[in-house]
């Protein structure tokens, strides 16, 4: 998921070449997916030299992979606590959520949804490493939701439940809302978030 309060985040001013090379391909990575995605743009993009590309990266693209998928996962987790932190009830901090997905939508201009769904596709059934790393990170942004419906209390194994509801209709929201280029499908949910609320 793409939310317009980290859109500053991708700054790369003074990042080492391996930051740069993992900012750069999260980037791509979910914009372009990961197979549409060459090395060599990778490393044009992010000004890295060819030979420490290699060094930084042993195992290849698929290492980048999965660390541009944990750089990714980090960076929203981060934002959704900072929603959470200026809402003062969980269904404010869920209409937040849902506002700034849709920002970031428009702002990519639809180009980015979720920064982990394409590539999970692409490797889940190829690739272990990043199956898992998306796994985790997904794992992460469930976390981070039953922190923000939790409050100032520590999270239930309910407010658990219910975030992993949440993000799976976060998803489904996010692909339809890339398909149609109208942030309809994501900013329709809050009905929905209220009356899975009502159930804590």
């Amino acid at each position: 998921m793409v939310i317009a309060i980290v859109a500053s985040g991708t700054e790369q001013t003074g990042l080492d070449s391996r930051e740069r090379a993992i900012e750069t391909a999260a980037s791509l990575f979910a914009g372009q997916g990961f197979v549409a995605t060459g090395l060599t743009q990778v490393i044009s993009e992010s000004g890295t030299p060819k030979g420490s590309f290699y060094f930084n990266f042993p195992g290849g693209k698929e290492e980048l992979g999965v660390e541009a998928l944990r750089r990714a996962g980090l960076r929203l987790s981060e934002a959704i606590t900072i929603l959470s932190r200026g809402a003062d009830s969980p269904i404010r901090f869920l209409r937040a959520l849902v506002d700034a997905l849709a920002a970031g939508l428009e702002a990519s201009n639809y180009a980015q949804g979720c920064p982990i769904a394409t590539v999970a596709l692409e490797t889940a059934n190829s690739s272990e490493p990043m199956r898992q790393a998306a796994r985790s990170q997904f794992e992460d942004w469930e976390k981070a939701i039953s922190a923000g419906l939790a409050g100032s209390d520590p999270p239930s194994k309910h407010d658990l439940v219910v975030a992993s509801e949440v993000l799976m209709l976060l998803e489904g929201a996010l692909l339809m809302a890339k398909v149609r280029r109208e942030t309809d499908p994501v900013r329709s949910l809050v009905p929905t978030f209220e009356k899975l609320l009502l159930r804590r």
